[in-house]
């Protein structure tokens, strides 16, 4: 018998070996480090190797660990409601339709078949007045009104009229408006930075008591009844009347009346054809005039304060005995020749308080005449500039219309296209890449940040990038403003573009009543699946609030995906992903439409609290029933009975049921079968 023998793996031997050495060696140095290690330290390593076993001291850290994981599945909802868009909000979280199906399903309505307009949504604020609502409207304009008043006729009154009795009801109405407006401004809710509203009255009075409140009680109170005309001393009293103009310092309020006096009286701006270098023209001129009133105003006021003493300029001019309106006139010429620092001399300062007004009225003259030539100068350049656009544009568009034959009603459309383009000229994408090509890389990265109110800080796509991509594509991107209920595009359009939601709330919405079956949040895109694809979009898009989106054309799109492969990649994942999901929201509104206004399987109430419908075997079950009783059945009657009634479940005439019912029934008649 042959013995054979093998040789040993030397290998393992050596590995084997090696592993013992390293152990051996590891634990020297464990022991050298702990004899080297003091008292204290060995006894806080022991403790720290110990588990806990008192539950007082357990229960913080189970409580961190559960807050922990509630921030951690929060921060992952919003990264996904972000990344992905909302859900159709059909369901709760134990997989069934929500108790408030109904409601959930009349909200997703956003359009009927004919209307093809947004049904806005209430934003419930209880005993608030909302923002944007038609009553502060109104209000805004009676506000505007008032302050106009203040501004004009109390300097008026104060300077020529006196203490008159009538004046001072009508003073005291004015007053007793705007301490109603105090109590409106309490009771409305608050726009905040974010867009949001801010509906705790709480947090209104809190926000109202730090800003402009004070300002505001002090300009309603009457100090001119604290006046006497036999008592010479309280003409600093009646000076303290002009105090209520210290509401102007409200310059959110007279800017949000101004407002919206400009929204109600926008038809008619359209019907006169007023470009902004016409408005600024007129807000220019209404400016000078109401500055020289209050000019002239005070001009005069100040020989009445000096009691019309010889030294004041209206007894050296002999003009005490003239009447109010010459006495006006004559205070607007001079404060109209003070102004445009023509002073021809013939009405002088000589008192202390005339002077005093004379060099601020001068010095203010100066610096205001200057800024006045400089904008009438800019305002009809920029007005010309813009005519000889328009007119330009306005050529273009008539030539293509007469090359192409377009009809008459889809040229004014166009026309009024351009118009519109016009009043917001900016850069076109040639200007704008010869200009960022002359900058480093360093500065239009700067430049790339901070534009659109730091959008690479606000878009979720912006933050995950690279620098490089980021400066690239950031400054070629266009910023549009869309008001609610506008359609960005509609199903079956042709993909040209992504949106980059900046400020606002997007709809994806599906069919002819416009059902929405999911939501775009700030910060988030879309538009980009039917761009990869080359395909026309799949459902329609519109906004649910006025919106402020950054538009990325396609080219700029493509040149993107292929400079930079790994944003590509990524683009293409997410892409994925997202048809996925918008095709189950979409689904899970569809199952619901279809299971109640087709097939009537069950209404909405029904539905509420029950399971997620399958619509695959319901579509099964008429067809199973069939089949069953057609086995089952006895006489012919039985099966076309059968067979009529569950096809006509799924939509075929009467005829057709018949003849596959008889067709049926011959085939399993026949010696074949």
């Amino acid at each position: 018998m042959a013995i054979s023998y093998k040789a040993l793996p030397t290998e393992d031997l050596e590995q084997q070996s090696k592993a013992r050495m390293e152990a051996a060696f590891r634990d020297k140095r464990q022991r050298e480090s702990a004899v080297l290690q003091s008292l204290s330290i060995q006894r806080r390593n022991f403790v720290l190797s110990q588990p806990l076993r008192n539950p007082a001291l357990c229960l913080p850290f189970r409580r961190a660990i559960i807050r922990l994981r509630g921030v951690r599945l929060w921060t992952k909802m919003l990264g996904d409601i972000q990344l992905y868009g909302t859900g159709a909000c059909l369901l709760d979280q134990f997989g069934c339709y929500k108790e408030c199906l109904p409601l959930v399903m009349t909200m997703k309505r956003r359009a009927t078949p004919g209307e093809g307009e947004l049904v806005g949504v209430k934003v419930p604020l209880g005993l608030l007045f909302h923002p944007r609502g038609s009553f502060l409207d109104y209000w805004s304009m009676l506000v505007l009104s008032l302050l106009l008043y203040s501004f004009l006729v109390i300097p008026y009154q104060l300077a020529f009229l006196g203490a008159e009795q009538t004046w001072l009801d009508v003073s005291l109405a004015v007053d007793v408006c705007f301490w109603c407006d105090i109590i409106v401004t309490l009771n409305t809710a608050v726009v905040q930075h974010n867009g949001k509203l801010l509906n705790s009255r709480l947090g209104i009075c809190r926000r109202y008591l730090q800003g402009l409140f004070i300002v505001d009680v002090l300009s309603c109170l009457p100090f001119y009844k604290m006046q006497s005309d036999t008592d010479n001393s309280n003409n600093l009293l009646r000076y303290m009347h002009l105090l209520r103009l210290t509401r102007l310092a409200r310059r959110s309020k007279l800017g949000k009346a101004v407002r919206s006096f400009l929204n109600l009286t926008h038809k008619c701006a359209e019907k006169l054809k007023m470009y902004s270098g016409l408005s600024r023209l007129i807000t220019a001129l209404c400016t000078v005039l109401i500055l020289v009133h209050l000019g002239a105003c005070m001009w005069f006021y100040s020989a009445r304060l000096g009691g019309f003493t010889p030294e004041t300029w209206v007894v050296r001019r002999d003009l005490q005995d003239e009447s109010t309106d010459f006495l006006y006139l004559t205070s607007f010429y001079w404060a109209i020749t003070t102004l445009t620092t023509v002073g021809y001399g013939d009405i002088s300062a000589r008192t202390e308080l005339e002077m005093c007004i004379a060099m601020c009225w001068m010095m203010f003259g100066v610096g205001f005449y200057s800024f006045v030539v400089g904008s009438f100068t800019s305002a009809l350049t920029s007005l010309d500039s813009k005519s000889l656009l328009i007119k330009e544009r306005l050529q273009v568009v008539g030539l293509f219309a007469k090359d192409t034959g377009l009809q008459e009603e889809l040229v004014k459309k166009l026309e009024k296209e351009v118009k519109d383009s016009v009043q917001t000229v900016t850069l076109d994408e040639v200007q704008r890449k010869s200009l960022l090509a002359q900058l480093s890389k360093s500065l239009r990265l700067k430049v790339a940040r901070q534009m659109f109110d730091r959008a690479a800080e606000k878009i979720v796509f912006f933050t995950e990038i690279d620098t490089a991509c980021l400066s690239y594509i950031v400054p070629l991107l266009t910023l549009k403003v869309v008001q609610a209920g506008k359609f960005l595009y509609e199903k079956g359009d042709y993909a040209d573009e992504v949106y980059f939601v900046l400020k606002g709330r997007l709809l994806c919405v599906y069919g002819r009543r416009n059902t929405a079956f999911k939501a775009i949040v700030e910060g988030a895109y879309c538009g980009e699946i039917e761009v990869i694809s080359n395909s026309p979009r799949t459902f329609s898009l519109m906004t649910e609030q006025d919106c402020e989106l950054l538009l990325m054309p396609k080219d700029l799109f493509q040149s993107m995906m292929a400079a930079f492969p790994i944003v590509a990649a990524k683009v293409h994942t997410t892409a994925s992903e997202r048809q996925v999901k918008n095709q189950e929201c979409l689904k899970e509104v569809l199952d619901v439409l279809e299971a109640v206004e087709i097939r009537h399987l069950a209404t909405l109430d029904d539905l509420a609290g029950q399971s997620r419908l399958n619509m695959k075997e319901v579509e099964k079950r008429p067809m199973a029933k069939a089949v069953e009783a057609v086995l089952t059945a006895k006489t012919e009657e039985e099966v076309a009975m059968e067979l009529k009634r569950q096809m006509a479940v799924l939509g075929f005439e009467l005829n057709k049921v018949q003849m596959a019912s008889q067709s049926f029934h011959q085939s399993l008649l026949s010696p074949a079968s």
